[in-house]
């Protein structure tokens, strides 16, 4: 998890195909084959703290939309699945879905793109069984 934290701030010095497989390999593949809802926990933690941050100057340090999104519905896809019980990690993936649905973009195409990823996720997290989160 400490390894993820010191990487998380470098994507703005590797390569395209560095960062391509940081994103689309290392961390799709701990989002879907990770036993220990710790590591998720950390996962769901950097992405949250890359879809909020909204700054300029941070723009080349983080994923772009489409990196991001990709993300966003891999844990849609295999949080619940693997850790329904685990209501920690949903309630902060489903916080993260739901600051995805309230962001104010105002680039259109990109609300579109985001939107599907987070309105999908909003909608599992509102068929959740786990009652109701105060």
């Amino acid at each position: 998890m400490l390894s993820l934290d010191l990487v998380k701030t470098r994507l703005s010095v590797m390569s395209m195909e560095m960062r391509k497989n940081f994103i689309q390999v290392i961390i799709t593949s701990l989002i879907e084959k990770s036993p220990d809802p710790k590591i998720l926990r950390s996962v769901v933690k950097i992405v949250e703290e890359w879809v909020k941050n909204n700054s300029p100057m941070a723009a080349n340090q983080m994923p772009n939309l489409r990196e991001k999104s990709i993300l966003l519905v891999k844990m849609m896809t295999y949080i619940e699945k693997r850790f329904p019980d685990d209501l920690e990690l949903n309630g902060q993936f489903l916080d993260l879905a739901h600051h995805g649905l309230q962001c104010n973009y105002t680039d259109f195409q990109s609300r579109l793109v985001q939107c599907r990823a987070t309105a999908i996720a909003a909608l599992m997290g509102a068929s959740c069984h786990h009652g109701n989160r105060s």
